[in-house]
């Protein structure tokens, strides 16, 4: 914000309006309300219009409709359509799209993908567009930072699916996932040796996805509630709420503790119904409707 500030004092709107854009990121991936940011994203889209900043525009539209598919304003969940923005049109042969604009893209859609729990597509999307070049230079950037977390989780998650044999872990797909998911796991414990406070409770949340592969449920427990006291110190609302719906999932799909997974999934709704996640919180309650 004192960034978009000194833009407006030295008439550079450019600068201004990609410093609220960075803004608007910070609030969407550390938890605050989305009907804040929904509000937020209304004002700002119109002072983007009214400069010109149609690239600025263009990436805050994206997030705006990741946004809109988590309140239930939109027909969709895993694809970005919608009022704000329709990612079809970045699909047209005839599209102009600059690099740039493909990786805000993936990165939006990685991430709601991995709230909406579909884990594969989150995977792929990952392993399709962000390489080992989105780390170089790490300053600190938010959206780096998540979308290197949401690639190690969404792989993590995809080859522990309750519902793969032990056998079919062993494919070349299954290890591909696994690789890529302990690479970025290895890059997160990098950047925290290095000083960066904001990757403590992610690794934390990979620890016990990684623990899940090696089928010890109760040490990747352990690991959940750790990085839900981590998350919570910080008011990552949507992080606690991502980490007590694995915690239900291991709970009700791995052990017979009935009475637990109540009390995680009781949890796992009250933080994203905080957030706002209205379509999330829905399809969590039609999954788990026993857990009511």
């Amino acid at each position: 914000v004192n960034g978009y500030n000194i833009g407006l004092q030295q008439g550079n709107m450019e600068s201004a309006l990609g410093n609220i854009l960075s803004y608007i990121r910070v609030c969407f991936f550390t938890g605050t309300k989305l009907d804040t940011i929904d509000e937020d994203m209304a004002l700002y889209s119109s002072l983007m219009k009214d400069f010109g900043q149609a690239v600025h525009l263009r990436h805050l539209s994206m997030t705006w409709q990741a946004v809109l598919n988590l309140k239930g304003t939109s027909n969709y969940s895993t694809q970005l359509v919608g009022d704000s923005f329709d990612e079809r049109s970045m699909n047209s042969p005839n599209s102009s799209t600059l690099q740039r604009d493909r990786l805000e893209l993936a990165w939006n859609q990685a991430y709601v993908a991995m709230i909406f729990g579909a884990y594969k597509l989150g995977a792929d999307i990952s392993v399709q567009t962000i390489d080992d070049r989105h780390g170089e230079g790490f300053d600190g950037s938010i959206t780096v930072l998540v979308s290197t977390f949401c690639a190690s989780f969404c792989c993590f998650a995809t080859a522990s699916d309750v519902t793969i044999t032990q056998d079919q872990r062993k494919t070349k797909d299954s290890k591909k996932y696994v690789q890529i998911a302990q690479k970025y796991r290895k890059q997160l414990k990098t950047w925290q040796e290095k000083g960066c406070p904001n990757c403590r409770h992610f690794i934390a949340i990979l620890d016990a996805e990684n623990e899940l592969l090696r089928y010890d449920t109760k040490r990747a427990m352990g690991y959940y509630q750790k990085a839900a006291s981590m998350a919570r110190k910080r008011h990552y609302t949507q992080d606690q709420a991502l980490i007590y719906e694995r915690l239900t999932a291991c709970l009700a799909e791995r052990t017979t503790d009935a009475t637990q997974a109540k009390v995680a999934f009781q949890e796992c709704r009250r933080h994203y119904a905080e957030w706002g996640a209205t379509a999330k919180l829905a399809q969590l309650e039609q999954r788990w409707s026993n857990l009511l």
